[in-house]
């Protein structure tokens, strides 16, 4: 919901739902199973599978109501604020 801060739970949570939406419940429990394992990878296993990035764009935008600004070598982190370059 716009309006409320964005939280990394909050993200998360969506993430999760919008992944829900579209994987199998094979494919999330691989996904789990890769993710709890003692040698996992740095990244989150859902990128094995689906476009992770444009999963977590779409849950920012139903957060925010607007896309995230895409990040540049030369974006700072306050920067992506509305009102602020």
């Amino acid at each position: 919901m716009p309006g409320l801060p964005i939280t990394p739970n909050r993200l998360a949570d969506r993430y999760v739902y919008d992944l829900s939406r579209i994987a199998s419940v094979a494919e999330l429990t691989e996904i789990r199973r890769r993710n709890s394992a003692p040698t996992r990878p740095v990244r989150c296993a859902s990128h094995d599978f689906y476009d992770a990035d444009a999963i977590m764009a779409s849950a920012f935008a139903a957060l925010a109501g607007r896309a995230p600004i895409p990040a540049t070598p030369r974006t700072e982190r306050w920067s992506s604020k509305p009102g602020r370059s």
